[in-house]
């Protein structure tokens, strides 16, 4: 079935789509109060950037600290607006008539998880910023904290989707 001859999604909210998206709402406006009131205790050169042992090698003004907040709302909304539209998504399994809302389902949940990863991935940036920027410097764990979590979150939630995904066309879920 091409994209354009699918069947037209009905959208509806599971319960993991709303958690996630009150979680990511609350993570994105805690990051901007907690920005906001460290604020005023900042030093006007922060640090912005962190090499691989993490000590930190590019600096900025303090603004760059609300990049995090704001990024990951941009993120979060421009994957809440591409999730309204899962019947023009790629999927890796035929869909049909009678699979199609459950594919559609799962890619929404997909991108509603991924948009509290990244929003969680801009508060954690915004925190070791912060810290970082109070301290003087930058622990190497904060560092492996943003690697680990940029790297594995979306690779987590992909593998879930997929994992997920193989099995709405299989023999066992067709019997239900």
């Amino acid at each position: 079935m091409t994209k354009t001859a699918r069947p037209v999604p009905v959208l509806t909210s599971t319960r993991l789509m709303q958690v996630c998206d009150v979680f990511t709402v609350i993570v994105l406006v805690a990051t901007v109060g907690y920005v906001l009131r460290a604020w005023g205790g900042l030093p006007d050169r922060i640090p912005v950037h962190f090499n691989a042992r993490g000590v930190a090698d590019g600096w900025g003004g303090k603004g760059v600290l609300l990049a995090g907040p704001i990024i990951g709302a941009a993120v979060a909304l421009l994957l809440a607006v591409v999730s309204r539209f899962p019947h023009r998504f790629n999927y890796i399994h035929p869909i049909t008539e009678q699979n199609a809302q459950r594919h559609y389902t799962l890619a929404r949940e997909m991108m509603a998880l991924l948009r509290a990863v990244f929003a969680l991935l801009g508060a954690v940036i915004a925190w070791v910023q912060v810290t970082s920027a109070q301290a003087g410097a930058s622990p190497a764990e904060h560092t492996i904290l943003i690697v680990v979590l940029s790297l594995v979150g979306p690779q987590a939630v992909f593998i879930s989707y997929l994992v997920r995904a193989s099995r709405v066309d299989s023999p066992a879920s067709r019997r239900r």
